[in-house]
C-alpha cells in the first residue's frame, strides 16, 4: 500500500533566525574592522544601509501586495494548478514546503503558485537552486544521476519548472 505524502519526513532546513543571526554576527564584525581600519567607512557604510533598507521596503511592499492578491490560497491551491495526471504529491509536498520559507512577509508565508520565478520572486540564485534540488530530490525520493539528461536541465526559472524537473528525474531504488 502506498504511503501518503503528508508522512514524508519535515524539513530540516534552518530556521530564518538562525540565518539572520549569522549576518548581522559577520556584519558587525565586519564594520568593526572597517571603522577600525578606515575612517571613511562610517559614513560609506551608513550609505549602503540605507540603501539596503529603502530595498527592503520595496520588496516588503511588493509582497504584502503578494499576500493580499493570494488571500485564501494554500497548498490545495498549488496543487490544482496542475493537471491530474502531472500530479506526484510527494514532489508537489516537497516542493512547496521547502520553498514556502522564501517568500514570506512579516513572517507569514505566502502561498506558491507555479509561475512564482525563483530568482525575482524567491531570490534563489544558481547555487542555493543546486543545494535546493539535491534536498528536494533526497525528499521526495528521486535520484539526482544522469541530470543532464533532463529535459529541464538548465531551464528552471520557475516553481514549476523545478516541479517538472524533479518528476522526469527517476525514482531512487529501495535497498
Amino acid at each position: 500500500m502506498p504511503t501518503f505524502s503528508r508522512w514524508m519526513p519535515r524539513s530540516k532546513s534552518p530556521s530564518a533566525v538562525w540565518r539572520w543571526g549569522g549576518f548581522l554576527t559577520l556584519l558587525a564584525v565586519a564594520l568593526w574592522f572597517l571603522i577600525h581600519y578606515s575612517p571613511w567607512v562610517p559614513a560609506g557604510t551608513g550609505i549602503a544601509l540605507a540603501l539596503l533598507y529603502v530595498m527592503s521596503r520595496s520588496r516588503a511592499g511588493r509582497r504584502r501586495t503578494l499576500a493580499s492578491e493570494r488571500q485564501g490560497e494554500s497548498m490545495c491551491t498549488f496543487v490544482r494548478a496542475y493537471a491530474r495526471g502531472d500530479r506526484d504529491p510527494f514532489v508537489l509536498r516537497a516542493v512547496y514546503e521547502e520553498l514556502a520559507p522564501y517568500l514570506t512577509v512579516g513572517g507569514t508565508a505566502i502561498p506558491l503558485r507555479p509561475t512564482d520565478l525563483l530568482e525575482q520572486d524567491l531570490q534563489v540564485d544558481g547555487e542555493e537552486l543546486e543545494f535546493l534540488a539535491r534536498e528536494l530530490a533526497t525528499r521526495c525520493g528521486r535520484a539526482l544521476t544522469d541530470s543532464q539528461a533532463n529535459p529541464y536541465h538548465g531551464r528552471i526559472k520557475t516553481i514549476g519548472d523545478l516541479v517538472a524537473f524533479l518528476r522526469a528525474q527517476p525514482p531512487t531504488v529501495a535497498a
